[in-house]
């Protein structure tokens, strides 16, 4: 039976870990998977019981599934591209739908954490309405997100964050980075992109908020993002400023890869929906400006 616990999936990771900490300042039993039991220690430091499994594998963890009411999909979808794109997250979404036993009861929350550059390429702000792009990474992740929102058996959510930053930058920290010849590459036709951010304790806030709301917002794709939208290659240039060097960006042709698709857009986006129907708000803004305290 559901006891009102959050289970993080993917609670070692720079957002999971966001995830599971404003869980449990809100008041909450966090529980956060993780595979490496080295970071165990991290989790319990801050009142999050690890659970050691695979993200992919439900029989490691389904006990704390079938007990948990709200489950946060934080993970790294690793199927393969031309493999089903719900085949990771596929069986953790049928597992929340029959472990709820009692129709007395409300359904699991579910929420997916998708990303913001499903939209691909477009210099106007944009709402969930818009189309996404028909990028390979778009692709994969639409489907997963039309499969969770399409069960009847879950309050499903899907959040589309922007870039993330906050604290120690988590995978952000290569705004640091200096190469050894003190160029760095940039691949595509788009020179001046830039990106909607969000500070990782506003998302954290957000997933709370949805929670609260799941039953009034099942079914809802969120933009969770704040006010920032630096120029990427401003972002590149400041970083390694502050690490002590000047570079030199170098503009070249797309390679055709995964990645220089995916990174080849300008993705500005609005959090309105977010602010209307979960009453939430961004507080962290600034980065660009406050880079050095990163």
């Amino acid at each position: 039976m559901a006891d009102g616990s959050v289970l993080v999936i993917g609670a070692s990771g720079f957002i999971g870990f966001g995830a599971a900490r404003a869980f449990r300042r809100a008041g909450y039993t966090v529980y956060g998977l993780i595979r490496r039991p080295e970071k165990q220690a991290d989790l319990w430091k801050n009142e999050i019981i690890p659970v050691i499994g695979n993200a992919t594998d439900v029989s490691t963890y389904k006990e704390v599934v079938e007990k948990a009411q709200i489950i946060v999909w934080a993970g790294i979808d690793s199927s393969s591209d031309d493999a089903d794109p719900v085949r990771d997250i596929g069986p953790l979404i049928k597992l929340a739908e029959t472990s709820h036993k009692d129709p007395l009861l409300p359904l699991k929350t579910f929420i997916y954490t998708s990303g913001c550059m499903v939209y691909g390429h477009d210099e106007r702000i944009r709402d969930e309405n818009w189309p996404i792009s028909n990028t390979v990474y778009a692709g994969k992740r639409r489907a997963i997100e039309t499969h969770l929102l399409n069960s009847k058996g879950v309050y499903p959510i899907v959040f589309r964050p922007g870039w993330v930053f906050g604290y120690d930058l988590g995978p952000a920290k290569f705004l640091f980075e200096v190469p050894a010849d003190k160029k760095k590459q940039l691949y595509g036709k788009h020179h001046d992109i830039k990106f909607s951010w969000v500070h990782v304790d506003d998302l954290g806030d957000a997933y709370v908020a949805a929670a609260k709301h799941a039953k009034k917002v099942a079914g809802e794709i969120f933009n969770i993002v704040g006010y920032d939208k630096p120029k990427f290659v401003d972002l590149l240039l400041k970083g390694a400023e502050l690490a002590g060097s000047k570079i030199e960006i170098e503009f070249l042709p797309s390679r055709g890869t995964f990645y220089d698709e995916l990174l080849d857009a300008t993705v500005v986006l609005s959090p309105q929906k977010a602010i209307d129907l979960l009453g939430w708000t961004p507080k962290v803004y600034g980065f660009f400006e406050n880079l050095e305290i990163y």
